[in-house]
């Protein structure tokens, strides 16, 4: 028969528990109900936001909007991303009209923006709707902005979605840009303007037939064909117009000569868009415009290519991704468009000897447009902008 020990507790141990799951109790309630007083509260600091109800340790629940339940009284919605801005980057530099792109989850779908100085004067303002067909959910926007500047200066843009920045009932987002004068847009010949008759109903496909160099040419590409992607964009559309082709011996000479007349005026080793305008125009005497913010879009492109212009066009060669380049490719680089066809542009790319009708998607194109803004480091801030030729 076994034998079975009755093995007891000592009661002082038993007190010694009862008392602290007391004490836990109390401190329980009192971090609950006292010191978060179940609306919020903790001690004299309230919970005022999604974030810091989330902060606290509170539950979130998925949907659109989340939501952080503090209790069921208490609920906090995620509204720190009801506005979101695509374009233009925190930091662009960006000329006179640009256009502010984004989506927004806002009141009535209506998304106001305010354009400031550095001294915090108004510049511009807009109001824009948003494409949500129901209240309380994200839809897309777009709207230009123009400013009249006399000189550069830094800005901020500014969007919101209450009766005025900052109203606590919504929500305010800001930006910092760098505004600057498109001197180039005074300075172009008013009369020739390709995009102003330009068709409207866009063809399917276009295909011009314009010649192919690339920057190296005889296949050196030490300086300074490293660095002359600029002058082979420009030199295909010119003989494009010319309507002639381009030999190996031709193309190289064209551009050592024309690398030359560069040096001789001073010019520097990357060129944006109005500086490629002006070699058109003093070197070859051609005309030239330079098309940029709200006019810069992948359809205008599509309507000068269909019009027989070939579009030069300034990127961020690194998000072009062509497999092509050495390496990750150049920080900045600038090609020839030469067709489309649906939603793939055909292109002269100069930065490979391959490169003649090279493809890239219409949204590859739409997100490497960025011009030479004297650094490489921040290439994503240049504006977007292309340019044509004409005779």
């Amino acid at each position: 028969m076994k034998r079975i020990i009755n093995r007891c507790i000592p009661s002082s141990l038993v007190w010694r528990w009862v008392l602290l799951a007391v004490v836990f109790a109390t401190a329980t309630a009192v971090l609950s109900c006292t010191f978060f007083d179940c609306r919020g509260n903790v001690g004299k600091i309230t919970v005022r936001s999604f974030e810091e109800c989330v902060s606290s340790g509170f539950p979130v629940v998925s949907g659109d909007p989340q939501r952080c339940v503090v209790d069921s009284e208490t609920i906090f919605l995620d509204v720190g991303a009801n506005i979101q801005i695509t374009r233009p980057a925190a930091g662009e530099t960006v000329d006179s009209p640009f256009v502010v792109a984004g989506e927004a989850r806002a009141r009535e779908n209506i998304v106001k923006i305010r354009l400031l100085d550095s001294s915090g004067a108004i510049l511009a303002e807009a109001t824009v709707t948003t494409d949500s067909t129901e209240h309380a959910r994200f839809g897309a926007f777009e709207v230009g902005v123009n400013f009249n500047l006399p000189s550069e200066t830094d800005a901020t843009l500014e969007l919101f979605d209450g009766d005025a920045p900052d109203d606590p009932d919504g929500t305010t987002v800001r930006i910092p840009l760098n505004l600057v004068v498109d001197k180039s847009a005074a300075d172009e010949p008013k009369n020739f303007d390709p995009l102003a008759s330009a068709p409207t109903e866009i063809p399917d496909s276009v295909t011009l037939d314009v010649p192919f160099t690339s920057q190296a040419p005889i296949l050196d590409w030490s300086p300074p064909y490293n660095e002359t992607c600029e002058e082979a964009a420009l030199l295909m559309a010119e003989y494009f117009l010319r309507g002639e082709k381009l030999s190996v011996e031709v193309a190289n000479r064209e551009l050592l000569d024309l690398v030359a007349w560069e040096n001789q005026n001073s010019y520097s080793v990357d060129a944006d868009t109005d500086e490629v305008a002006d070699f058109a125009r003093s070197y070859f005497e051609r005309e030239a415009t330079v098309y940029s913010g709200v006019d810069a879009t992948i359809d205008n492109i599509r309507r000068l290519l269909a019009a027989g212009f070939p579009v030069i066009i300034p990127a961020a060669g690194q998000l072009l991704g062509n497999p092509n380049f050495t390496g990750a490719g150049p920080p900045y680089h600038m090609l020839t468009i030469t067709g489309f066809r649906g939603d793939t542009f055909i292109t002269n790319d100069p930065g490979t000897r391959i490169g003649k009708d090279y493809e890239y998607s219409a949204a590859t194109i739409d997100n490497v447009l960025h011009d030479w803004n004297g650094d490489k480091n921040t290439i994503l801030s240049g504006r977007r902008a292309f340019l044509v030729i004409g005779k």
